[in-house]
């Protein structure tokens, strides 16, 4: 692959990374009774990290069960498979922090915007 092809590549992963950390709003605390508040309620961002996550996941498992492998298939000397799987886990780390950060602030969000009781 292309250096220039590798660097687009890292710039799309990361840019996709944590997409609930940039576009997940949660309700603003300072919103006045009555009024609804504008935020995020709808999760397509934390179900698109969790989705990289497993996706993360899945490359860390792959990349170290072919560490195992005697001959070293295509990779004789594993330093690729040891970046990818610790890539992998990096990435993973981030996606299931981003995924739980959307969720709660879709949930309070969704709280937000449930009309109150009547007190009568």
């Amino acid at each position: 692959m292309r250096p220039v092809a590798c660097l687009a590549a890292a710039a799309l992963a990361l840019s996709a990374s944590g997409c609930s950390f940039i576009v997940v709003r949660g309700p603003p605390r300072d919103t006045p009774p009555g009024r609804v508040p504008h935020c995020t309620s709808v999760p397509i961002a934390p179900v698109v990290d969790t989705g990289l996550f497993g996706l993360a996941v899945l490359g860390a498992v792959v990349a170290h069960q072919r560490l195992g492998e005697p001959d070293g298939g295509a990779f004789p000397n594993n330093d690729f498979l040891r970046m990818q799987r610790t890539f992998s886990i990096l990435g993973a780390v981030l996606e299931a922090a981003a995924a739980g950060y959307g969720y709660i602030e879709v949930a309070s969000c969704r709280r937000a915007l449930q009309p109150s009781p009547d007190p009568t």
